[in-house]
Protein backbone atom coordinates (compact mmCIF):
# COMPACT_ATOMS: atom_id res chain seq x y z
CA UNK A 1 0.00 0.00 0.00
CA UNK A 2 1.38 3.39 -1.13
CA UNK A 3 1.31 6.50 1.43
CA UNK A 4 -0.41 9.34 -0.31
CA UNK A 5 1.57 12.51 0.76
CA UNK A 6 -0.80 14.97 -1.10
CA UNK A 7 -1.76 17.85 1.44
CA UNK A 8 -5.53 17.93 1.60
CA UNK A 9 -7.22 20.97 -0.39
CA UNK A 10 -8.43 22.32 2.96
CA UNK A 11 -4.75 22.56 4.82
CA UNK A 12 -3.51 24.11 1.34
CA UNK A 13 -6.39 26.96 1.69
CA UNK A 14 -5.46 27.70 5.20
CA UNK A 15 -1.65 27.47 4.77
CA UNK A 16 -2.05 30.01 1.68
CA UNK A 17 -4.77 32.53 4.28
CA UNK A 18 -1.84 32.36 6.71
CA UNK A 19 1.01 33.11 3.86
CA UNK A 20 -1.11 36.41 2.87
CA UNK A 21 -1.78 37.68 6.40
CA UNK A 22 2.14 37.13 6.69
CA UNK A 23 3.17 39.18 3.98
CA UNK A 24 -0.14 41.84 4.00
CA UNK A 25 -0.10 42.23 7.96
CA UNK A 26 2.88 41.08 9.86
CA UNK A 27 5.63 42.06 7.25
CA UNK A 28 4.41 45.54 7.17
CA UNK A 29 4.15 45.68 10.85
CA UNK A 30 7.43 44.36 11.45
CA UNK A 31 8.69 47.60 9.74
CA UNK A 32 6.37 50.31 11.39
CA UNK A 33 8.20 48.79 14.69
CA UNK A 34 11.54 49.53 13.13
CA UNK A 35 10.42 52.64 12.48
CA UNK A 36 9.60 53.48 15.93
CA UNK A 37 6.23 52.56 16.14
CA UNK A 38 5.18 51.03 19.64
CA UNK A 39 5.16 47.19 19.86
CA UNK A 40 1.96 46.88 22.38
CA UNK A 41 -0.46 48.96 20.31
CA UNK A 42 1.06 47.28 16.47
CA UNK A 43 0.51 43.76 18.17
CA UNK A 44 -2.75 44.62 19.61
CA UNK A 45 -3.98 45.81 16.21
CA UNK A 46 -2.69 42.87 14.60
CA UNK A 47 -4.16 40.80 17.23
CA UNK A 48 -7.52 42.28 16.63
CA UNK A 49 -7.49 41.68 12.45
CA UNK A 50 -6.33 38.42 13.24
CA UNK A 51 -9.00 37.35 15.21
CA UNK A 52 -11.37 39.30 13.04
CA UNK A 53 -10.61 37.19 10.22
CA UNK A 54 -10.44 34.21 11.91
CA UNK A 55 -7.08 33.49 12.38
CA UNK A 56 -6.70 32.67 16.11
CA UNK A 57 -4.80 29.83 18.04
CA UNK A 58 -4.86 27.22 15.02
CA UNK A 59 -4.40 24.01 17.39
CA UNK A 60 -7.23 24.91 20.06
CA UNK A 61 -10.84 23.82 19.13
CA UNK A 62 -13.18 25.76 17.75
CA UNK A 63 -15.25 25.58 20.70
CA UNK A 64 -12.55 27.29 22.40
CA UNK A 65 -12.32 30.16 20.23
CA UNK A 66 -9.50 28.14 18.07
CA UNK A 67 -9.27 27.40 14.88
CA UNK A 68 -9.36 23.62 16.04
CA UNK A 69 -6.65 22.50 13.18
CA UNK A 70 -4.77 19.24 13.00
CA UNK A 71 -1.23 18.47 12.93
CA UNK A 72 -0.62 18.80 9.33
CA UNK A 73 -2.65 22.08 8.58
CA UNK A 74 -1.21 23.36 12.24
CA UNK A 75 2.52 22.05 10.80
CA UNK A 76 1.74 24.15 8.03
CA UNK A 77 0.75 27.59 9.20
CA UNK A 78 3.42 27.43 12.04
CA UNK A 79 5.47 27.39 8.90
CA UNK A 80 3.80 29.98 7.17
CA UNK A 81 4.09 31.95 10.38
CA UNK A 82 7.63 31.78 10.91
CA UNK A 83 8.26 34.13 7.97
CA UNK A 84 7.65 36.98 10.29
CA UNK A 85 8.89 37.61 13.84
CA UNK A 86 5.58 38.85 14.82
CA UNK A 87 3.52 36.03 12.97
CA UNK A 88 2.64 33.39 15.60
CA UNK A 89 2.12 36.76 18.37
CA UNK A 90 -0.67 37.99 16.15
CA UNK A 91 -2.10 34.47 15.89
CA UNK A 92 -1.72 33.89 19.49
CA UNK A 93 -0.04 30.78 18.68
CA UNK A 94 3.98 31.31 20.65
CA UNK A 95 5.77 29.19 22.62
CA UNK A 96 5.33 28.44 25.31
CA UNK A 97 1.57 29.77 25.56
CA UNK A 98 0.78 27.32 23.17
CA UNK A 99 2.06 24.19 25.52
CA UNK A 100 0.77 25.35 28.38
CA UNK A 101 -2.47 25.92 26.77
CA UNK A 102 -2.91 22.58 25.71
CA UNK A 103 -1.53 21.33 28.83
CA UNK A 104 -4.58 23.14 30.63
CA UNK A 105 -7.03 22.55 28.30
CA UNK A 106 -6.52 18.70 28.62
CA UNK A 107 -5.39 18.51 32.46
CA UNK A 108 -6.85 21.55 33.97
CA UNK A 109 -9.41 22.12 36.52
CA UNK A 110 -11.78 24.41 36.00
CA UNK A 111 -10.19 26.58 38.05
CA UNK A 112 -7.33 27.08 36.54
CA UNK A 113 -9.05 26.92 32.76
CA UNK A 114 -11.06 30.01 33.89
CA UNK A 115 -7.76 31.89 35.87
CA UNK A 116 -5.19 30.52 33.69
CA UNK A 117 -6.71 29.41 30.41
CA UNK A 118 -9.09 31.66 29.62
CA UNK A 119 -6.73 35.00 30.00
CA UNK A 120 -4.03 33.15 27.41
CA UNK A 121 -7.02 31.84 25.22
CA UNK A 122 -8.14 35.38 24.54
CA UNK A 123 -4.63 36.83 24.27
CA UNK A 124 -4.69 38.70 27.68
CA UNK A 125 -1.52 37.17 29.37
CA UNK A 126 1.46 35.27 28.39
CA UNK A 127 3.29 32.83 30.24
CA UNK A 128 6.97 32.94 30.96
CA UNK A 129 9.46 30.88 32.86
CA UNK A 130 12.92 31.34 34.23
CA UNK A 131 15.00 28.08 34.48
CA UNK A 132 18.94 27.25 35.44
CA UNK A 133 21.05 24.45 36.64
CA UNK A 134 24.52 24.32 37.72
CA UNK A 135 25.74 22.50 35.01
CA UNK A 136 23.58 23.67 32.21
CA UNK A 137 22.50 26.94 32.60
CA UNK A 138 19.75 27.75 30.65
CA UNK A 139 20.29 24.66 28.01
CA UNK A 140 17.09 22.58 29.44
CA UNK A 141 18.40 19.70 27.10
CA UNK A 142 21.64 19.33 29.45
CA UNK A 143 19.61 19.62 32.65
CA UNK A 144 20.76 16.55 35.04
CA UNK A 145 19.18 15.29 38.29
Amino acid sequence: MAIDFEIPPEAKAVREKVRQWVHDECIPAEKALVAGGDYKTILGALRVKARAQGLWCPFIPVEHGGMGLGPLANALVQMELGESYLGALSMNTQGPDDATMMTLLAHGTPYQKEKFLKPLLNGEKRICYSMTEKAAGADATGMQT
